[in-house]
């Protein structure tokens, strides 16, 4: 009987001991959980407020008289501009937007190509006065040596004749 009671108690205290150890471990998990929780929460709540504060510095250190009442007049009547713009443009149907979208890409494009052709017109006149220049450069140069052949074709017969004289001493 004895031998029972005591197989029956280590089996009830394994079984306790496990229960406690389950009930340990899912506290830990449930703590984890939390603290995780809670530095996501932290963070997001930091970089909020650090964004909310530095998206509004700029006022904090914009000049007094930017806050004037012309100021103010001006932002208004911007305000008024804009709000007529969109109201335009809501009131616009697609096709004419569209339509219009079309000639601003059409004229920016004529306004490109009238520029490229500018600039490669420019490119040609300079290459073709950089080819002039070298041709009349190179026309000097030819005139040059022309002029140098003349002379020593023109000294041929003094030397030939120095060179009978020389011969005729000796």
């Amino acid at each position: 009987d004895n031998d029972n009671d005591n197989d029956n108690d280590n089996v009830n205290d394994e079984e306790e001991r496990d229960i406690e150890e389950e009930e340990e471990q899912e506290e830990e998990e449930e703590e984890e959980s939390k603290s995780k929780l809670k530095s996501k929460s932290k963070s997001t709540s930091t970089s909020n407020n650090s964004h909310i504060g530095k998206g509004f510095d700029y006022l904090l250190k914009l000049p007094m008289d930017t806050l004037s009442q012309e100021t103010i007049e001006k932002l208004l009547e911007k305000e008024k501009q804009q709000k007529k713009e969109l109201e335009t443009l809501e009131n616009t149907p697609i096709n004419e937007l569209w339509l219009r979208d079309l000639q601003a890409l059409e004229d920016a494009l004529d306004k490109f190509e009238n520029e490229y052709n500018q600039e490669l017109e420019t490119a040609r006149k300079q290459a073709r006065n950089a080819n002039a220049t070298e041709e009349k450069e190179k026309k000097k140069e030819k005139e040059e040596e022309k002029k140098q052949i003349q002379i020593y074709l023109n000294l041929i017969p003094i030397l030939h004749s120095i060179s009978k004289i020389l011969n005729k001493n000796l």
